[in-house]
């Protein structure tokens, strides 16, 4: 009988904890309003399948879009799958060999606060949205 607790301990218990962390993730949330403004003013241009790693700075998460800013003329936005319901401002991890990321690439997503491993997002075509001159 003293073996199946410890047993139930070792194994039960883990995966309570287990469970009870994963729900405190943040629920979905509707990002359409900010994605908006992040685009006013610019016009949407022919979608690309791949971007200079470089041209990814200032990555932003929209729910199931990332912003990445190359500038105060440039974005580019992409409808990633899988990003959706996670922490507003997360860590992303490219993982890319060839200095680009291109449709179809997995980014890694991981919470700035507390470094909790989030989803990883599928990246679709990159939508340049550009100010006109």
């Amino acid at each position: 009988m003293a073996e199946q607790l410890l047993v139930m301990r070792r194994i039960v218990l883990p995966l309570f904890a287990l469970v009870a962390s994963c729900t405190s993730l943040p629920l979905a949330r509707d990002d359409s309003a900010d994605l908006a403004k992040e685009t006013v003013g610019k016009v949407a241009e022919k979608p690309r399948s791949c971007i200079a790693l470089d041209d990814a700075r200032g990555a932003k998460l929209f729910n199931d879009a990332i912003v990445y800013r190359v500038n105060r003329r440039l974005s580019y936005v992409n409808a990633a799958k899988g990003c959706n319901a996670f922490d507003t401002d997360p860590i992303f991890v490219n993982e890319v060999s060839n200095g680009q990321l291109c449709r179809g690439d997995i980014i890694r997503l991981i919470s700035r606060s507390g470094g909790i491993p989030g989803p990883t997002c599928v990246l679709g075509e990159f939508t340049p949205y550009r100010t006109p001159r």
